[in-house]
């Protein structure tokens, strides 16, 4: 639930994500094993044969029992917290940083999603205004490469595109003494949408 609200949260929180959010998976985890700890889930079992004609003939139903475990008023009590949590976290990122918060490297591109944008390192992995998006991060991204000569393929799973790009030309815009020009050339370059 946490890792849901933070990322319908984050075209809202930007810049402040960074500081807020492991503070609030710790702070929802360590709240969440004290309740269980203290209020345990339960569970309900009932066991009784019970079987039902559904078609004369041709079919007959049974059940041996049902098995009920948890409530709705705990989901309830989660989902409150987690929402919580990440309120009082936020503004106490609000609070503490006091500057309004700027992401410094601005990238425009459909493929990027918002935990990549505002949870990522990525000024030494910008050149020229093209991300150079290593592959590992591209899988978290949810963006699976490979690499083929000089083509890398790729699949969006968020919106289900193949694009294909072709490295060699790239490859020629990355200066030889850049500092990252090795790890460039083995990233997935996305360039900034129109």
């Amino acid at each position: 639930m946490v890792a849901i609200v933070d990322d319908l949260a984050m075209p809202l929180t930007q810049g402040y994500t960074p500081y807020y959010a492991t503070t609030n998976s710790i702070l929802v985890w360590t709240i969440t094993a004290s309740l269980s700890y203290y209020w345990p889930v339960t569970h309900v079992v009932s066991l009784a044969q019970r079987c039902a004609i559904v078609q004369m003939d041709a079919q007959i139903v049974c059940t041996s029992g049902d098995i009920a475990i948890g409530h709705v008023s705990r989901l309830v009590t989660l989902a409150m917290l987690v929402l919580a949590s990440k309120l009082v976290c936020f503004v106490a990122a609000r609070i503490l940083v006091r500057r309004r918060v700027a992401n410094d490297v601005h990238i425009k591109s459909i493929f990027v999603y918002a935990g990549a944008k505002y949870l990522f390192e990525l000024s030494k992995w910008m050149s020229c205004d093209v991300y150079y998006m290593d592959r590992m991060s591209a899988a978290m991204n949810g963006i699976l490469t490979l690499q083929r000569h000089e083509t890398m393929h790729a699949l969006d799973i968020k919106l289900w595109r193949v694009f294909s790009v072709d490295l060699s030309d790239e490859a020629s815009s990355i200066p030889n003494h850049h500092v990252h020009a090795a790890a460039y050339r083995r990233a997935l370059p996305l360039i900034p949408d129109e």
